[in-house]
């Protein structure tokens, strides 16, 4: 992805949701492919990965995920004029504001 390949990404990391994950392998996963969606500026695949993403970093309070969903955040700012993302992002800024790291 970092490649800027999202094609060849996308491929690896869905075939990577239908393996046995855990729940913080699997929101990185999911992470990653929202960042596909707003590198595409496909608006309905980046929301639908990261509120994904947002409940199980919610379930699991993982530190990894947080920092993970909050550059996600950082990056959601050319596309804030539409009312989806920017519903999106106010749950990535509450999910960072009431998130208490546990693990590094």
């Amino acid at each position: 992805m970092t490649l800027q390949r999202p094609d060849l990404a996308e491929r690896a990391l869905s075939a990577a949701l239908g393996m046995d994950l855990s729940d913080r392998r699997r929101a990185s996963v999911l992470t990653d492919l929202a960042m596909i969606g707003l590198q595409r500026r496909d608006i309905d695949q980046l929301i639908r990965y990261a509120q994904a993403a947002v409940e199980i970093a919610e379930q699991t309070s993982s530190g990894v995920v947080g920092r993970k969903l909050g550059w996600l955040q950082v990056q959601l700012a050319p596309m804030l004029g539409d009312r989806r993302v920017r519903n999106l992002e106010q749950e990535l800024a509450t999910l960072a504001a009431t998130s208490v790291p546990m693990d590094g």
